[in-house]
């Protein structure tokens, strides 16, 4: 059997559940938890609590799988179907276009992203993250 280089991560987006759903599925499944809010970054001690409370990223690593989640959904909010993406840590930029052109090869794909992470739904209406570690 071939050794695996990468995997892929299920990435779920929550509206405001993020800490409350990963610490269930920590009691759960067990693993390490690791919670980024918008409070921990520097200067937002002055926002209102509900808003450094608010989950940027989350991951929940266990022996099963590893869990990515967020409480920041895009433009369209937290619908079913929206709300599960596949997330996959490119090697490179070049590795991450090449994916991004293989699952974008209808005109009926959403892209949205940064320099690091481009967002696609692919023809078959799965939401893929591409990042690049």
């Amino acid at each position: 059997m071939t050794e695996v280089k990468r995997s892929f991560i299920v990435f779920l987006t929550f509206s405001g559940q993020c800490r409350q759903a990963l610490e269930h599925y920590q009691k759960c499944f067990g693993g390490d938890l690791e919670l980024q809010t918008l409070g921990d970054a520097a200067g937002c001690w002055k926002m209102d609590k509900r808003i450094r409370d608010v989950v940027v990223c989350a991951t929940l690593t266990n022996d099963y799988f590893k869990l990515a989640a967020s409480d920041l959904p895009d433009d369209a909010g937290v619908v079913i179907g929206n709300n599960i993406s596949i997330l996959i840590e490119c090697g490179s930029n070049s590795e991450r276009d090449r994916l991004h052109a293989l699952l974008s090869e209808t005109k009926s794909v959403r892209k949205k992203g940064s320099n690091k992470m481009i967002t696609v739904v692919d023809k078959y209406h799965v939401n893929w993250i591409l990042s690049v570690d």
